[in-house]
């Protein structure tokens, strides 16, 4: 990082506030009502996960493959990975 990188990065969180961490809430919830209308936590229920921990699962992989990737294709062929894992209780269609 440049110099005043930092700077830049810190004023930027200190002016957007709460409203980053409000939306990724929002996102995330959105995520979790879908994973509990699509079937998928009837297979997990024995595991006690609840939907929002699978949700927040893929926002943790999608976060670290977002800076891990060399590219977008990477990325998406990781989340695709990522989806198809958690998705395989509810079969080879799903």
């Amino acid at each position: 990082m440049g110099a005043g990188a930092s700077d830049i990065a810190e004023v930027g969180g200190e002016l957007a506030g709460p409203v980053i961490p409000h939306y990724e809430n929002l996102f995330l919830e959105a995520v979790a009502r879908t994973l509990r209308v699509s079937g998928l936590m009837a297979a997990y229920k024995a595991t006690g996960l609840t939907a929002r921990q699978l949700a927040d699962t893929l926002y943790a992989t999608a976060r670290g493959l977002k800076h891990s990737s060399p590219n977008r294709e990477a990325f998406v062929a990781g989340m695709t990975v990522a989806i198809r894992a958690m998705c395989a209780p509810l079969g080879k269609d799903a």
